[in-house]
């Protein structure tokens, strides 16, 4: 190439080299490891909880114990536990459902488009209605049945988190990339 030739590629194109990016912290770059939508899920959960007062299910761990503590009487230890585990079943049925697609909402999938992912979804419910409600499964696992009132509370904290899911990819996907505003490539002559 003629030095008249690079001299015009330097001015047009500027000089072949890369641009450095500013480096983040270590501190940020470890702070960014919980900008995930689980993490935005329990702490919207625990402040939805908080707000809500004596009748919102409250579960918490301390010692290997989960204590719950709602307006009904009468709840014990063991019917905590069986709720709890209810609890994150249910919640990760709802991410499996959000799963299938990073990009693409369940809802233009079809929840039902794929037969034996509702197939595993039936089997771990009937596995976990079992757990919850059959008396040797309670005693083996120190579990009591769980009340008709808790499924309410089971069921709308995986809804939750199903929607924030698909709500984050909306959020993510809906908009077109940004346009490569990186210069020209000249074309090559041959």
């Amino acid at each position: 190439m003629a030095q008249a030739e690079v001299e015009l590629r330097l001015q047009q194109f500027g000089p072949n080299q890369l641009t450095g990016q500013k480096r983040l912290s270590p501190w940020i770059r470890f702070l960014l490891q919980f900008h995930q939508p689980l993490i935005y899920i329990l702490l919207a959960s625990t402040v939805i909880s908080a707000g809500m007062g004596q009748w919102a299910a409250d579960m918490i761990l301390t010692d290997d114990n989960f204590a719950w503590e709602h307006g009904i009487e009468g709840t014990n230890l063991e019917e905590a536990r069986a709720a709890v585990i209810n609890v994150i079943v249910m919640v990760q049925t709802f991410y499996l459902l959000n799963c299938r697609s990073r990009t693409r909402s369940v809802f233009s999938i079809g929840f039902f488009s794929n037969p034996w992912l509702i197939a595993g979804i039936l089997t771990t419910w009937v596995a976990q209605i079992s757990f919850t409600y059959l008396p040797l499964l309670n005693r083996l696992f120190h579990t009591a049945p769980v009340r008709a009132e808790a499924w309410v509370y089971i069921v709308a904290i995986g809804v939750f988190a199903f929607a924030a899911v698909e709500l984050e990819k909306w959020l993510r996907f809906r908009a077109p990339p940004p346009a490569d505003k990186s210069p020209a490539k000249p074309t090559r002559r041959t």
